[in-house]
């Protein structure tokens, strides 16, 4: 279960599997390319919306890593969305990053470009956001510009 008051790691985490880095699923890259093959998650996150969603992802991943930043990507992602009380499906397309950068206070600057999800807000983002994440774990409010579309009344 994903809830609103989820520790920071385990929404971290979840924010980084739904631009398609699914963390933990890696996998080696293919010779030649540093994206690895593509790799099935499904889960349901509990308590965002009215009705618990479903999100079936798809993904090559791509991760940077260097000093105080980490950069995800997934070329060629898929991602389906149902939810679990009525059936209703929504399969969005598009593409985006996500960046994670280490600020002096101890904080994270979250760093959302192109098309990218917040499955424990039901956010679907699209444009240029950021945001940070405070020591203790508070979320601070997306800032940027763009469109943002509530995955909740989209499937409701």
């Amino acid at each position: 279960m994903i809830s609103k008051s989820a520790p920071i790691a385990r929404v971290v985490a979840g924010a980084v599997a739904l631009v398609g880095l699914c963390a933990g699923l890696v996998a080696p890259a293919q010779a030649g390319s540093p994206v690895s093959p593509p790799q099935r998650v499904v889960f349901v996150v509990e308590g965002v919306c009215d009705f618990d969603v479903q999100w079936d992802i798809t993904a090559g991943d791509l991760g940077i890593e260097t000093p105080h930043h980490f950069l995800a990507l997934s070329p060629g992602w898929t991602l389906t969305l149902t939810n679990l009380t009525t059936g209703a499906t929504w399969s969005p397309r598009g593409n985006g990053t996500v960046s994670f950068q280490d600020l002096p206070d101890g904080g994270i600057l979250q760093t959302l470009n192109g098309v990218d999800y917040a499955p424990n807000f039901g956010l679907q983002l699209i444009g240029h956001f950021t945001r940070v994440i405070s020591p203790d774990g508070e979320f601070g409010e997306f800032e940027g510009h763009g469109t943002i579309v509530d995955i909740c009344e989209r499937l409701a």
